[in-house]
């Protein structure tokens, strides 16, 4: 939840998590720990997920991804 104690100047709006998701999204993968991923995130967690799954540069299994729930 938004609290408003983030540090730093500037906000990437997702687009900088969006890598980080995409390292989570190979490793599950990778590692065997899941082969159906469902993605679920609410405001800045849902624009993390929609950079992800819009950006072709991120992530070589988002494939895996069946499910977003976003809001």
């Amino acid at each position: 939840m938004g609290q408003g104690k983030s540090e730093g100047h500037f906000i990437s709006l997702g687009q900088e998590e969006a890598y980080d998701l995409g390292i989570i999204v190979d490793w599950l993968v990778r590692k065997k720990k899941a082969s159906r991923i469902i993605l679920w995130g609410e405001s800045m967690g849902a624009a993390t997920i929609l950079h992800y799954m819009g950006r072709p540069d991120i992530g070589t299994h988002r494939n895996h991804v069946k499910i977003l729930i976003l809001d």
